[in-house]
């Protein structure tokens, strides 16, 4: 004997929770379920190939930024504008990689949930730290060489990792700390302002501090180490910030950082 199948009743809703975890509401009086579409995110595929490039492009600039800095950018220019040449050319290229990489439609319903309440409460306090972070790397680039750039820079993991903590309390492992700590000690060993090697073979003694040059110390070394911290600190206020909210278009943060930065900047020209 068969058994008929209770219908729910009509005008009711009920929700059926797949395998994958994806709910979907079906409508009694409708004769197919209405089923919500994936996220971009489910659907992009991963591209091996093209993350090897963009890492090399990555690298490559990491390498040469220091060099092109310090030969193109003149030790008297104006800070400020340069600044705001930099972040004006950061928002042209973000906003063409966004409006390249979504349909009119799917731009024009982003442009019409976007609100100047969430744009500030995400970015205010963001653009203003990166803001500062650039003029010390600005600064620093004018009077370092770029191997010890580069290597100076690297400290901006240990400060991202104390942020967290501070921040979010994320701990970390103790191999973790230890690549840090060594990090740390490889920095201040190629920097070269104290002698560890004159430790290591007389740890009895404390380490001795060499006669550096004060304007290398005050104007590179120094602002480099504080674009360093100031990089931590900014990723773990952003990331603290985006926690829990709705996922948020990269292209379209970036558009909105280098904007703030911008109107920040030119503000405080002369």
């Amino acid at each position: 004997m068969a058994v008929k199948k209770r219908a729910p009743p009509a005008g009711k809703k009920y929700t059926v929770t797949s395998s994958t975890g994806a709910a979907t509401v079906v409508s009694s009086d409708s004769s197919r379920p209405k089923m919500s579409l994936p996220s971009p995110s489910s659907t992009r595929s991963s591209n091996p190939t093209l993350a090897k490039l963009y890492l090399l492009l990555l690298s490559l600039q990491f390498g040469l930024q220091p060099t092109l800095n310090a030969r193109y950018t003149p030790k008297d220019s104006n800070k400020t504008v340069t600044l705001v040449i930099q972040e004006s050319t950061k928002v042209a290229l973000a906003a063409g990689m966004l409006a390249s990489s979504m349909s009119r439609k799917e731009l024009s319903s982003m442009i019409s949930r976007w609100s100047l309440k969430t744009f500030l409460q995400h970015c205010a306090v963001p653009s203003l730290l990166y803001s500062l972070q650039n003029y010390c790397l600005l600064q620093a680039y004018l009077h370092l060489d770029p191997v010890t750039f580069n290597v100076l820079n690297q400290t901006k993991t240990l400060s991202a990792a104390l942020f967290c903590y501070l921040l979010m309390g994320r701990r970390q492992s103790g191999a973790q700390l230890g690549a840090l700590l060594a990090l740390t000690a490889s920095a201040v060993m190629i920097e070269g302002s104290v002698d560890v090697m004159s430790y290591l073979s007389s740890p009895s003694s404390l380490p001795s501090v060499r006669v550096v040059d004060a304007a290398r110390l005050v104007k590179g070394v120094a602002p480099c180490l504080g674009a360093s911290a100031i990089s931590g600190l900014a990723g773990a206020v952003t990331q603290r910030t985006l926690q829990g909210s709705a996922q948020k278009n990269s292209y379209l943060f970036s558009l909105e950082l280098s904007a703030f930065s911008t109107a920040y900047l030119a503000l405080s020209l002369p």
